[in-house]
């Protein structure tokens, strides 16, 4: 009954967002997330007429394991008579992603393959003029996201985690939990790779997965509910700050430029909340902007100095010069 339940969500989850005709990309890793989410798919297609294009990117670092990972794809488009798209990276050397036992090389990596992999996947996308990318990611990814997130110190917007429709991404998935989708797949005997580095505690998601999170299901069975719940109340929190500085954005900011007696007045939420949506503008993503850079910024334009030039990103500054801040690009 329960994943009659869950089948239901997800359908009305792409039936609020795909139409008939609708072109998708499907990202698909060989993992059992992204073939649960291949097999709903073509569930969801006897209802609907939607043309599915399967993308693969194998990040080239597990040996034969990841050409193997690509074959099992491949014969799941071929199975199911879909295009197949994908690409293998070409790292510049090995001593590039190994020794990952160093936390800040393992970032640089999983950063490195998440810029790749989205890279290709924006090109497929362009490619067949689709609508979305659709990704597998399900509820115990978006909690372990909130963790790291909340380890490294980011901000509300970064604790707010991944959210079912983020602009040409769909996920639709996101409020299932990993239990359910293992279970789905075992019940439709679905084929799918294990990555045995998920069982390695020297990355520091999977310490997270393997240590924190299981501690944390001894004192809350239901933490993935609890989970969700609270992430809710994040994101509504979020979301009318996003809004709020939006509409203070349109009204005080230039270009480039900001009202600085106006940006003053502000509750210190509504500050940081304008300064990360510069900040993503400029740089895409927010993945580099911690909690303290930003208090850092914020005690400079709030402290009445002038004249004061600091840096904002990956060569960005930001300068304080009369009553306008400046974002400048270098």
């Amino acid at each position: 009954m329960k994943q009659i339940k869950k089948k239901i969500q997800y359908i009305e989850n792409l039936n609020h967002y795909v139409k008939n005709n609708d072109v998708l990309v499907v990202a698909v890793s060989g993992g059992v997330d992204s073939i649960v989410l291949l097999h709903l798919l073509m569930e969801f297609n006897k209802s609907q007429s939607i043309q599915l294009i399967v993308a693969h990117v194998n990040h080239n670092l597990r040996a034969k394991n990841s050409d193997n990972d690509e074959k099992l794809v491949k014969e799941y488009a071929k199975h199911f008579k879909l295009k197949f798209e994908s690409t293998k990276i070409k790292w510049p050397s090995k001593r590039f992603w190994s020794g990952q036992n160093n936390n800040k090389n393992e970032s640089n990596l999983e950063a490195k393959c998440r810029e790749k992999r989205y890279e290709f996947l924006r090109q497929i996308k362009k490619r067949y003029k689709a609508k979305y990318i659709i990704t597998g990611h399900h509820l115990n990814d978006n909690l372990e996201t909130f963790l790291i997130n909340f380890v490294r110190g980011a901000s509300l917007n970064g604790l707010s985690s991944m959210q079912i429709n983020d602009n040409d991404i769909l996920r639709p998935l996101l409020n299932s939990t990993k239990e359910e989708i293992f279970n789905y797949a075992k019940k439709h005997q679905l084929k799918w790779r294990e990555d045995v580095s998920n069982q390695n505690v020297k990355f520091a998601r999977n310490r997270l997965r393997l240590k924190v999170v299981t501690e944390l299901k001894k004192i809350n069975p239901n933490l993935e509910q609890t989970f969700s719940r609270n992430l809710q109340n994040l994101n509504e929190i979020n979301n009318f700050l996003e809004q709020s500085a939006k509409s203070w954005r349109a009204q005080y900011s230039h270009g480039r430029n900001l009202e600085l007696k106006a940006f003053r007045l502000l509750n210190i939420a509504l500050q940081k909340t304008v300064l990360v949506q510069i900040y993503k503008d400029i740089n895409v993503s927010t993945y580099k902007l911690s909690a303290s850079h930003l208090d850092q910024i914020l005690k400079i334009i709030n402290d009445g100095r002038g004249n004061v030039k600091k840096e904002f990103g990956d060569k960005n500054f930001i300068k304080i010069e009369k009553n306008i801040i400046s974002f400048l690009l270098y």
